[in-house]
């Protein structure tokens, strides 16, 4: 697959499925400054970006970087379209970026795919961009996240006497932090006022295939939730025994996963 349609793909399914409950929550629970530099580090195909400079008012500029340089296209096309004043794009990681010398009254980061889309920045990297008295907002997944899901993988792996991955399966499990070990790791930088919002968000699907099927998981997360398996003749004899599961278990209705979509928020 090209770089440019995984890019539209990523805009047409990641974005409204996955990004935009992130987005939601910061315009719930972080105040906007009415002025200043904000920088968005991660903004894929840049919606919230775009949507910060068109309702901001003359005293904002703001600032987007991805390390994806086909997203950050799209979002340049965006914003041209929009005809969006004071808003800057940038492609590649944040140390070579022309915004890693500046600091930021506002600075909102992504590390909600960490595992698909690996961080090209640390905690510290965005508390270091962060103005004295700015805010600092991290957008992540915290422990507890597809916990449905993780117990019907074990189930699977009983079931198939695969038992002995059941290590690999718990490390899979414990890879997200704790909202405490967050917080933790924000006051080490220099936060200080550090609160997480934490909201379970539901996804639903009628049966065990679409759940496989579904762009956001098949393209973002089974790779990586198989990837602990010897082989592809492991890996598709536990997903269809997972889908067999799910299908006996939740008997004509839904089945439900949730994530624990997290902003760790902290002034400077």
């Amino acid at each position: 697959m090209e770089l440019r349609e995984q890019a539209y793909l990523y805009d047409l399914y990641i974005t409204p499925t996955w990004r935009e409950l992130f987005d939601r929550l910061v315009d719930e629970k972080v105040k906007i400054p009415a002025e200043g530099r904000f920088l968005e580090v991660e903004c894929g195909s840049g919606g919230f970006a775009l949507d910060l400079a068109l309702r901001s008012g003359q005293k904002v500029e703001v600032f987007a970087l991805d390390s994806d340089a086909e997203l950050i296209a799209l979002a340049r096309e965006k914003a041209r379209i929009k005809q969006a004043q004071r808003l800057e794009f940038a492609a590649g990681s944040l140390d070579a970026s022309p915004f890693s010398q500046l600091e930021f009254d506002l600075v909102i980061a992504d590390t909600s795919l960490a595992h698909w889309r690996p961080p090209t920045f640390t905690l510290e990297d965005l508390a270091q961009l962060t103005r004295q008295g700015g805010t600092t907002v991290l957008k992540t997944l915290t422990r507890g996240s597809f916990d449905e899901l993780f117990s019907i993988y074990w189930e699977a792996l009983y079931n198939l006497s695969l038992i002995t991955y059941s290590p690999q399966l718990e490390g899979l499990i414990a890879e997200r932090p704790t909202v405490a070990e967050l917080e933790e790791a924000a006051e080490g930088v220099g936060l200080r006022s550090v609160q997480s919002v934490v909201s379970r968000e539901v996804f639903e699907f009628p049966s065990g295939q679409e759940f496989f099927e579904s762009p956001l998981i098949r393209t973002v997360f089974l790779d990586h939730w198989l990837g602990i398996l010897p082989d592809s003749e492991s890996r598709l004899r536990v997903q269809a025994e997972m889908i067999e599961i799910i299908d006996r278990e939740r008997q004509g209705i839904d089945f439900d996963v949730s994530a624990r979509a997290t902003l760790l928020i902290g002034r400077k």
